[in-house]
């Protein structure tokens, strides 16, 4: 038997309580009121840090809105879980470049697509690809992970509901092992769509040299010619001051990227850049790319633990096009990766193939959705089939001691 129970203690009615036999679900809406506890847990994490999770608070993505949960058993913490709340039209958030379709099939399925939308609970970050939906205490194993994760989505939804914001679709976000015969115990559907890219850092590499001379020719060749493709460029690496002083431009280049997606679920904040540096300053190294005084590109790293996390990009689409600007990118990724002497390099989703030039392998990630209507929910295969990103891509195998 469970209750719904408001703490008598409350303050600004920001936190509420689900209890169940022992266990009691917290729930909070602003970071700050829980730092100390929430650090028990997150580790060294960034993008569990409380620093990170104000963050988004500051300069939130548009339509985003973070609750966090703090999960007690017999009065001691024994997880964390951290979800986003997002009104999602579906029609908004495909971006479909291809002309207007005659295929009776594709018509349908646009007008189909204008009619779908779904209060949304994510357990998880949409800004990231990877599994920052939560931490748990040691010994809990993946079974009670995953009861404890539907119980904290249970105690949140009726605590949304009871503020006016329902939840029809529930998605819990990215796990790097199948819980799929935990989750259906719970009418959750498995899923799976592009994998992340990630890209080990051999030690050897002690320099970008060593790098170039572990590739095969014709990767090397490949290589060469990018960078003479730029060698007019000038590379400036942007403060926090800076970033602010040309934000109009940096913006307008993410939309560049953003814009071509074929499925995209937020627009960044325009603050979000020069916030996350004051933040994360050297942790974070954000790369400028400018070509006859004119900004064409940038990039952003963070450098999270042991390894270096390819952040948001954005670029000119004719300086692309001609200079191989993206191409460019990766490599000083891969540059960066060697000076910080990180393990590995997460170049995240999308682009799969030429991260694979670069030499980075794919990782599958699984997420689990369902919907609280029942009849919504046998639509939900078809739905997510329907807008899924396309997964057919090639892996390319640049380095020598890799035979193919």
């Amino acid at each position: 038997m469970t209750e719904l129970s408001i703490p008598v203690c409350k303050k600004k009615e920001k936190d509420i309580s689900l209890v169940s036999d022992n266990t009691v679900f917290q729930i909070f809406e602003k970071i700050d009121d829980i730092v100390y506890v929430w650090q028990k847990l997150s580790g060294d994490d960034i993008f569990l840090s409380p620093d990170y999770l104000r963050t988004l608070e500051t300069a939130p993505a548009d339509g985003i809105t973070p609750y966090y949960v703090v999960v007690r058993d017999n009065d001691r913490q024994i997880g964390i879980l951290y979800f986003q709340w997002k009104f999602f039209r579906l029609h908004e958030n495909i971006r479909d470049t291809k002309p207007a379709p005659h295929d009776i099939f594709q018509k349908l399925k646009k007008a189909v697509i204008k009619t779908i939308n779904f209060p949304t609970l994510v357990c998880g970050n949409l800004l990231l690809t990877g599994e920052y939906g939560f931490r748990f205490s040691e010994g809990i194993t993946s079974e009670k992970q995953w009861q404890l994760i539907d119980d904290s989505i249970n105690s949140l939804q009726k605590y949304l509901l009871a503020k006016g914001r329902p939840v029809g679709l529930v998605i819990v976000k990215d796990f790097a092992d199948s819980r799929k015969k935990h989750a259906e115990t719970n009418e959750f559907m498995e899923f799976t769509v592009q994998p992340t890219m990630v890209m080990p850092v051999r030690k050897e590499w002690k320099n970008f040299e060593n790098y170039t001379d572990s590739m095969k020719s014709k990767y090397r060749v490949r290589l060469k010619k990018a960078r003479k493709d730029i060698s007019s460029f000038q590379i400036r690496h942007f403060s926090a001051e800076e970033i602010r002083q040309h934000e109009d431009r940096i913006f307008s280049l993410y939309q560049n990227v953003s814009d071509q997606a074929s499925f995209n679920t937020f627009i960044l904040h325009k603050n979000y850049f020069e916030t996350l540096k004051r933040v994360f300053d050297d942790k974070l190294t954000f790369t400028t790319y400018w070509h006859h005084d004119t900004m064409v590109g940038f990039s952003t790293t963070i450098v999270n633990e042991k390894k270096l996390h390819a952040h948001f990009l954005g670029y000119d689409k004719e300086a692309n096009r001609h200079c191989q600007l993206y191409l460019n990118m990766l490599y000083d990724i891969v540059g960066q990766s060697i000076e910080k002497q990180t393990e590995n390099i997460d170049f995240s989703r999308t682009a799969i193939e030429i991260k694979s030039t670069v030499g980075a392998v794919d990782v599958p990630l699984y997420l689990y959705i369902k919907h609280s209507n029942p009849i919504w929910n046998n639509l939900v295969s078809p739905i997510v089939s329907m807008v899924k990103p396309d997964t057919d891509y090639v892996i390319r195998h640049p380095f020598k001691d890799h035979e193919g």
